[in-house]
């Protein structure tokens, strides 16, 4: 967790990723949690384009793999804060 966000420790477990939601909160009520690293950016291959096109059709590509995965029910939801909330709206600007 990010120091001094204002999250309680007790919140978050050691699994949650920097702004993303905590899986072992999540995964305990029936949800996959897929974190996916931003191209160019933290582990994710590639360049970092920044609310690009090609960003927008990756980010796309990435909820219909999740949405026809055998452990999906076909239903995918996004949470994020930052950048991850933005990147929730980019396939629609393009």
């Amino acid at each position: 967790m990010f120091p001094h966000s204002g999250v309680k420790p007790e919140h978050t477990s050691d699994y949650t990723a920097f702004e993303a939601p905590d899986p072992m909160y999540w995964t305990k009520h029936g949800y996959a949690v897929i974190v996916a690293d931003v191209p160019g950016l933290w582990y994710g291959d590639g360049k970092a384009t920044y609310v690009s096109p090609e960003e927008a059709e990756l980010f796309y590509d990435l909820i219909e793999w999740a949405g026809v995965q055998d452990w999906s029910s076909g239903l995918v939801g996004l949470s994020g804060v930052s950048y991850l909330a933005l990147m929730q709206c980019t396939p629609i600007l393009y």
